[in-house]
């Protein structure tokens, strides 16, 4: 009788585990050098909850005014390595004009864009724990119609209730 898929990723699975440490952090991609740098952010709880809330807050710097500002993400999962993930039903591109509460001109001004306490509804997967948890990083990058303005790596852990 053959072994199921996930009873051979397993072992590779627990190693992965037991090597890695959990935690938020982050970078700025290209060494901070575009007109958009992260200067700081909180996410909680570490690590995240499925299902749960999150609170997101941060600050970043703008050195030039900017319009029309989105964002394409990249996620992937850390199994051995750096699995990338599909974006499924959605695009993997997001327009950040309404979630930044910036208008119909969509512009931003150079200076320092604090990001309030705000909560997010994260809601319970159809998936398996052993495929929910573990570690992600997400690369977002910052983009207008002229280039790409900013990037940020962010690595996070998730772990899924039982409920």
């Amino acid at each position: 009788m053959a072994l199921s898929f996930e009873v051979l990723l397993l072992p590779l699975f627990v190693f992965h585990q037991l090597s890695s440490s959990d935690g938020l952090s982050w970078r700025n991609c290209r060494g901070g050098e575009e007109p958009v740098t992260l200067k700081n952010m909180t996410v909680q709880p570490d690590p995240i909850k499925i299902p749960g809330q999150i609170l997101l807050e941060g600050t970043a710097y703008v050195a030039e005014s900017l319009t029309l500002l989105k964002a394409e993400v990249t996620i992937h999962k850390k199994l051995l390595f750096w699995w990338k993930l599909p974006c499924g039903d959605s695009e993997c591109t997001f327009d950040l004009c309404k979630p930044l509460h910036l208008g119909p001109s969509c512009a931003v001004s150079s200076g320092f864009l604090y990001f309030p306490p705000t909560k997010f509804n994260i809601p319970k997967q159809l998936i398996s724990t052993y495929w929910a948890s573990g570690q992600y990083k997400a690369t977002i990058d910052l983009k207008s119609p002229k280039a790409n303005v900013g990037c940020i790596e962010l690595y996070f852990s998730i772990e899924q209730d039982e409920q």
